[in-house]
């Protein structure tokens, strides 16, 4: 697929969620034992992995984009291949993984300082409890940061309830928009270099 113009992300989007849909499936209908879905599940990472190991390396001063599932989500793959497109589109990203504490989330971004955020929704136990904790992460965030959701769990009557900066149906969509960012990322980060050039210019002249 990739060698006929796919994405590396969409290729990878394509093989797992077809061979993970059958999986769910077979699982289901009691047709496959747990140890198989397991398995099929670290297949699918090391996929991942090795698209992800075969880019080319991403700047040391690209902009920072984290993210991960929440608490009660415990699907590993979705956030994984978030990783991946937005590494592909030219972000330093890093999935935090999956089963994510809130205290945890808001440690991270405190840390890391990134300029994008990323959270996975494929499962939630209890709407109001996700909500409050959603909106408490996204208040936490520095206003110039992006915060981007996604996920099968974030249906129509629940994301109107949550704050965010868009939302992705798909790792198409987030791929679009992540390029739209990253531009818009650069031309910040150089106008801000301008200015300060500007002024050690003034300054020096004053001296």
């Amino acid at each position: 697929m990739i060698n006929e113009g796919a994405t590396r992300s969409q290729a990878a989007e394509c093989l797992i969620a077809d061979a993970m849909h059958g999986v769910g499936h077979a699982w289901q209908c009691d047709q496959i034992d747990v140890y198989q879905e397991r398995r099929a599940c670290d297949m699918a990472l090391r996929l991942i992995f090795d698209l992800s190991s075969s880019l080319p390396p991403v700047p040391d001063d690209a902009p920072l984009a984290i993210g991960g599932s929440p608490q009660c989500d415990p699907y590993q793959l979705p956030t994984a291949l978030v990783e991946l497109t937005l590494r592909e589109a030219g972000w330093r990203a890093t999935s935090l993984g999956n089963q994510l504490p809130l205290e945890s989330f808001i440690q991270a971004t405190a840390d890391c300082q990134p300029q994008l955020v990323w959270l996975s929704v494929s499962s939630i136990d209890d709407e109001d409890t996700f909500v409050a904790n959603q909106n408490r992460m996204a208040a936490s965030l520095a206003e110039d940061v992006v915060l981007l959701v996604g996920g099968r769990a974030l249906t129509d009557s629940i994301r109107p309830r949550l704050r965010f900066t868009a939302h992705c149906d798909s790792l198409r969509q987030l791929a679009d928009l992540a390029e739209i960012l990253l531009i818009k990322c650069e031309h910040s980060r150089s106008q801000l270099c301008q200015e300060r050039a500007v002024h050690t210019a003034a300054t020096t002249h004053q001296k």
